[in-house]
């Protein structure tokens, strides 16, 4: 997956919008609908989103009320004539008061949620903007925790981390994206990295470095420096969202 159209700016393909379940921050898959017929594999969410999808395995038409929805990856539930199955999700929708319809202010306890949606080891990084950063250091501060602490990277500069994961600090990371009627939500991403995960490719050749010589226009000369690289996601419980971030 383009790591900066799909998680970024909420683009991208078919396949990395259903993995995630959401299109520029809106969630793709509609919300059930009561009395309509669905198609084998189709996907509804609850109208209450809960953090999972459901796929439809059994054809048919739903039922008049929204069924009781399972909460276990696989677990199926019988909606009129259809069969729905749970499915996982790696998206999470910041709530107020329990409704994600327009988000919400950040919770310690969604950042938890957050952190146990990827599997298979502890995550590597927390990747946030300078707002979402302050109001964690609020929230910290407010509760008391000692779960913030600090430590050095490898150049010597301080970096912040929550539960013992790093928060990295990214500017592209919008403070003005949509959810809902909401027009000021943030984006926290949660990742672990790895040849299994999240990591980087560059092009055979690695970076290399080519004299380009004299300028005409200029007492100087010129060297091209060229390193093509990009971002890859192989396995998609190495990498979680929460949407939806309010102030």
């Amino acid at each position: 997956y383009e790591f900066e159209d799909t998680f970024i700016k909420g683009l991208g393909t078919t396949e990395s919008k259903d993995f995630l379940g959401i299109d520029g921050m809106v969630v793709v898959h509609s919300a059930w609908a009561a009395s309509t017929a669905y198609s084998l594999g189709d996907f509804v969410h609850a109208t209450t989103f809960n953090g999972f999808r459901y796929e439809c395995t059994t054809a048919g038409t739903s039922g008049a009320a929204e069924p009781t929805w399972p909460l276990v990856e696989g677990a199926t539930v019988d909606d009129g004539t259809v069969t729905w199955t749970c499915r996982r999700s790696q998206l999470v929708i910041q709530d107020s008061a329990g409704d994600p319809t327009n988000g919400g202010t950040l919770t310690l306890a969604k950042l938890d949620g957050l952190i146990d949606k990827i599997r298979g080891g502890k995550p590597d990084m927390f990747l946030m903007s300078r707002r979402s950063r302050r109001k964690l250091n609020a929230l910290i501060r407010a509760a008391g925790s000692g779960m913030m602490e600090t430590d050095r990277d490898k150049w010597g500069n301080f970096v912040q981390l929550w539960d013992g994961i790093p928060i990295g600090i990214s500017d592209w990371i919008s403070d003005a994206q949509t959810v809902g009627s909401s027009t000021d939500c943030s984006t926290i991403y949660v990742m672990q990295f790895g040849e299994g995960a999240l990591c980087g490719l560059t092009a055979p050749g690695h970076l290399t470095v080519e004299p380009v010589g004299q300028l005409e226009s200029k007492d100087a000369t010129r060297t091209r420096i060229k390193w093509y690289v990009s971002l890859a996601l192989f396995s998609e419980v190495k990498l979680t969202m929460l949407i939806g971030v309010r102030d």
